[in-house]
């Protein structure tokens, strides 16, 4: 390929003759120059002119500049008039070509290469297409940055350089860039002309943006720009989370730690009175504001949002973690009061996790008791000793003897216990011994479950985690694997506290069971599992990249109630088909087994050592009923002569032999 300097001879009227004044004309699809050309510029220019049809159909399409026009350096090779005609030269051959062809192409690298200033005539041509300001991909100014973007190899592989880009001209790049909406233009310019080199000097463009209120334009090219901690998060930042345009505003956030804190700090002050952040914010009216978002709950949301995306601790954000807290402690008392779920040893251990030591939470727990049960917001208020003036003012204390005062119950080690399948005849029972469950709390003793399980050639998989009361991510506290003969609980909480916890050791897991294609993996609704599982030990951040043959049993009754109705047990009633108080996992075994599971304790303290008879029989069902389930509609399957392998293959996430 030629290079700017071959062209060193040609004169206006010469490269006219080889650019400009050659008319456009079609053979079939493709459009050719023909051989006669033009001797001078004002005749390239008459021709263009005999085009009127086509020149009105590009001024029509051309939009209005909404600001002055900006003033391009002056080419010594090229004068404004001439690379004026080029311009619309190519734009004919855009809009006759069908938006693109091989000769637009030809005819903008003809250019680069004729100019002295290769970099002026791409951003020139770039800022002077008719569709410069319509945003869109196919736009020929998107098209002009691509291919200036290739022709700039190009040249790089033949001369072994790329061409100088002078600073003004960087300059005068951004400058006619910055109000484009279309971020791939911006970004690639800013490339291309060497933007982070000068950016510095570049930053007036963006405090002018700043200065006319065009926030969006202003973080969209400061981030091109790579101007982080330039900024206050007043100029740009926060005026776009209050014009609802969070995800733009994110992009300059993801890469100014100081700014993530202090932005979270700010909307946190004002989670109860959002609009008086627009004073804070600017002293004149910022347009656009999205007010139906200016809300207590949406800018509480918005907060956990940013909190979580930028792992920000919680000191950040005290307010937002104490509603976040006061609702997961409303959503206690529902579901112990109202939905009747949770026990009272379970109810005891949780409002200790919930309330903890503040004093706000001990207030609002007794002010919630206060409407369902008097005893208990009296025993709350003299175990936590809060003052009279902290009180509700409809609390009455209810007086009652020391022999009223419920006992403790005492937690059974797992070696003492035996599983009574008759204990609850209420609820599904599970139908092992418990000298075939094993507690798993040293990675010593993991290699042997290794060892074991990777063998098997099926397993129910399921995890618990810890009930939380904020927005903290949960990690996994126990995770159980079950096969034909055995269940085997891992307390990942005490693993990963060992000393000896690396990525190795849970690489391990996954190459041997998770990853491992041999063995079919048994879940329910096992997405959410995999996703407490990948934060909750090193080395399991991909597991569900690593995830094969596997069967999300949710997913599997789905598709067998859809397609095979006769799969459903003739001893099922209509009411078991269709009642809601046993949901998931549950009401699955109740509709296939008769009775649901006992789930009681999924609500519970996961991360307290001992756990107790309760939740060490819930936790090995809830593995060991998956393996039962799968083994139940195989066996239907054949007795309703259905092929079990090709039902299986339709849900594309089994291996099947």
């Amino acid at each position: 390929m030629a290079s700017y300097e071959d062209f060193d001879s040609d004169t206006d009227e010469e490269l006219l003759k080889d650019v400009v004044a050659l008319p456009i004309q079609s053979e079939g699809n493709n459009f050719v120059i023909p051989s006669q050309t033009q001797n001078q510029c004002s005749t390239g220019m008459e021709n263009i002119a005999e085009q009127s049809e086509t020149q009105e159909q590009c001024s029509q399409q051309r939009v209005k500049k909404d600001f002055n026009e900006i003033v391009f350096s002056s080419d010594d090779f090229l004068s404004d008039m001439c690379r004026g005609q080029q311009c619309s030269v190519i734009q004919e051959a855009w809009i006759a070509g069908g938006m693109g062809g091989q000769q637009v192409k030809q005819l903008t690298h003809k250019l680069f290469s004729a100019s002295q200033n290769p970099h002026l005539s791409a951003v020139y041509l770039m800022y002077h297409s008719y569709d410069f300001f319509k945003n869109k991909t196919n736009s020929l100014a998107s098209f002009v940055v691509d291919q200036f973007e290739v022709w700039l190899d190009e040249f790089h592989k033949t001369n072994g350089y790329y061409p100088t880009v002078q600073q003004q001209i960087t300059k005068e790049a951004v400058l006619a860039v910055s109000r484009q909406k279309n971020g791939k233009i911006v970004k690639k310019v800013v490339n291309m002309y060497r933007g982070v080199h000068y950016n510095t000097y570049l930053i007036p463009i963006v405090e002018d943006l700043i200065e006319r209120q065009e926030f969006a334009s202003a973080c969209r090219l400061a981030v091109a720009l790579n101007l982080f901690g330039q900024f206050k998060k007043e100029d740009f930042v926060l005026p776009l989370i209050v014009q609802d345009k969070l995800s733009l505003a994110e992009e300059y956030l993801k890469k100014d730690r100081n700014m993530q804190i202090d932005v979270v700090s700010f909307l946190d002050s004002h989670i109860k009175q959002p609009c008086e952040m627009l004073k804070e914010i600017s002293k004149t009216s910022i347009p656009d504001v999205n007010y139906g978002k200016m809300t207590t709950k949406n800018v509480a949301n918005l907060v956990t949002r940013l909190a979580k995306r930028f792992e920000l601790d919680k000191k950040s954000h005290p307010n937002t973690t104490l509603r976040q807290k006061i609702g997961g402690l409303r959503y206690l008392v529902h579901k112990k009061y109202i939905e009747n779920s949770i026990d009272e040893e379970n109810w005891k251990e949780l409002v200790e996790i919930a309330v903890s030591d503040s004093v706000e939470l001990q207030v609002e727990l007794i002010q919630q008791l206060v409407c369902v049960d008097d005893e208990a917001a009296t025993r709350y208020a003299k175990l936590y000793a809060i003052p009279e003036d902290k009180l509700p003012y409809n609390f009455t204390p209810v007086v009652k003897s020391k022999d009223d005062d419920q006992t403790q119950l005492v937690t059974t080690p797992l070696n003492d216990w035996v599983v009574d399948s008759k204990s609850q005849p209420e609820f599904y029972a599970l139908s092992m011994p418990s000298d075939l469950i094993h507690w798993i709390c040293s990675w010593e003793n993991v290699k042997h479950f290794l060892q074991i399980v990777s063998k098997a050639s099926v397993v129910g998989i399921d995890v618990e985690w810890q009930p939380s009361f904020d927005a903290q991510l949960a990690k996994a506290a126990v995770l159980q694997i079950a096969t034909h003969n055995q269940v085997f609980l891992l307390d990942v909480f005490s693993l990963r506290e060992e000393k000896d916890c690396t990525a190795a050791q849970g690489q391990q897991l996954i190459r041997l069971i998770f990853g491992n294609p041999h063995i079919l993996k048994l879940g329910f609704g096992m997405k959410e599992d995999l996703h407490v599982l990948s934060r909750s030990l090193p080395g399991l951040e991909d597991i569900s990249k690593s995830f094969v043959n596997w069967i999300d049993m949710k997913n599997l009754w789905t598709h067998i109630e859809t397609r095979y109705p006769s799969f459903v047990p003739t001893t099922a009633t209509s009411e078991d088909t269709i009642q809601e108080k046993h949901k998931g996992l549950s009401g699955l075994v109740k509709l296939l087994f008769g009775l649901p599971l006992d789930k009681k304790e999924q609500f519970s303290d996961w991360q307290k050592r001992p756990l107790r008879k309760s939740q060490l029989i819930y936790a090995a069902l809830d593995a060991f009923c998956l393996l039962q389930l799968y083994d139940y509609l195989q066996k239907r399957a054949g007795t309703l002569e259905i092929n079990w392998w090709n039902l299986l293959k339709k849900l594309g996430t089994a291996r099947c032999y």
